[in-house]
Order: structure tokens, then C-alpha cells, then sequence
């Protein structure tokens, strides 16, 4: 059987993404694996996707258009493969007006 992430790949393949972008998306989850340690995705929950950005922010000083990427990688990985929608989007940088 594939693992989640072949399959992940599979559908954005198939939805025609770029072969870059595909490469990104699944880097940015492989890289989430490692920090939680290979924890099943589905049993990672929103605080837990919380204070992983939070960390990537706070120790990798992660440009906000990358924070912008990795959250867009987790809500359209859980999307796609299991049919739900986390509220990541308060984790994007938010530009301050001038």
C-alpha cells in the first residue's frame, strides 16, 4: 500500500500542479514528519500544526512567504486526503500597512 505522501503526490500530479510545486509541498510535509517525530498525520491535530509553525518561525526565522507555503501545504494535504478543512489560515503573516 502507498503511504500518504506518494499518494499526495499522485493527486497533485493529477490536478496538473507543477512538478516544483509538488516537489515543495511534499518537502515542507516531509520536513513536518521529521519534527513530529513520524506521528501519523491524521492524529496531528490543529495545536499541534500551531506550535509547529510557531517554531519554524521563532528558531528558523522562516520568511512569511514561506510560513505562507508550509500552511498551504498542511491545509491542502489534509483537504485532498482526508477530506477535511483545518483553520490554519490565522497562521499567515500579515502585512502591516503603511
Amino acid at each position: 500500500m502507498k503511504n500518504e505522501l506518494e499518494s499526495f503526490k499522485e493527486i497533485l500530479q493529477l490536478k496538473r500542479y507543477s512538478k516544483q510545486t509538488i516537489n515543495s509541498y511534499l518537502s515542507n510535509l516531509k520536513l513536518a514528519q521529521v519534527f513530529f517525530e513520524n506521528k501519523s498525520f491524521v492524529s496531528i491535530n490543529e495545536k499541534d500544526w500551531f506550535n509547529y509553525v510557531f517554531h519554524l518561525v521563532n528558531t528558523k526565522y522562516i520568511a512569511a512567504s514561506t510560513q505562507r507555503q508550509i500552511v498551504g501545504s498542511i491545509n491542502l494535504f489534509y483537504k485532498e486526503m482526508y477530506g477535511k478543512s483545518l483553520k490554519l489560515i490565522s497562521f499567515y503573516f500579515r502585512k502591516q500597512k503603511l
